[in-house]
């Protein structure tokens, strides 16, 4: 069991028009012009791009509430915001479970991280659930309360943020 907290990544792309010269200017921690999607540095918009066999360009920028490597999901919570972001342009509807798991696919196969699959459920759902992890299947669990034992609950959370 397990839940998902309210701080955000906020992920924004625009097209760029086709007239410009075929690139994709990225901004995050730090700023990337590139032609080509394999020359981009950042490994989770290279492979979340080449994932979607992304074809026109565009410029993407990237804010978070939290840093990166602060031990409460931000690497999981991108990948799940960019691959939302990337299926709405592209017009691919997607399910939250085959974003969690296109998410997982990609931080474990192409990015060779060592992460279980829980940060991406919790980024993909929200809320309080708890996952069932069996033969491969996930079922999903909602934790229902009542909006009291909800605040009740709440009013009772500290976070605790590595310095």
């Amino acid at each position: 069991m397990g839940m998902a907290i309210n701080r955000y990544v906020y992920i924004n792309a625009l097209r760029r028009p086709a007239f410009q010269s075929h690139e994709f200017t990225l901004s995050y921690s730090q700023m990337e012009r590139v032609a080509n999607i394999s020359d981009i540095k950042h490994p989770a918009l290279r492979v979340a791009l080449e994932a979607f066999n992304h074809s026109y360009p565009m410029d993407i920028s990237t804010l978070a509430d939290l840093p990166s490597q602060s031990g409460l999901g931000s690497s999981a919570s991108f990948m799940v915001g960019l691959i939302n972001l990337l299926a709405t342009l592209n017009d691919q509807p997607m399910t939250k479970l085959q974003i969690a798991q296109m998410a997982i696919e990609l931080e474990r196969e192409k990015l060779q991280h060592t992460c279980g699959v829980q940060d991406q459920l919790h980024a993909a759902f929200g809320g309080i659930n708890y996952f069932e992890l069996t033969g491969g299947r996930i079922r999903i669990n909602p934790v229902l309360m009542t909006a009291e034992r909800l605040q009740t609950f709440r009013d009772s959370l500290v976070l605790v943020l590595p310095a």
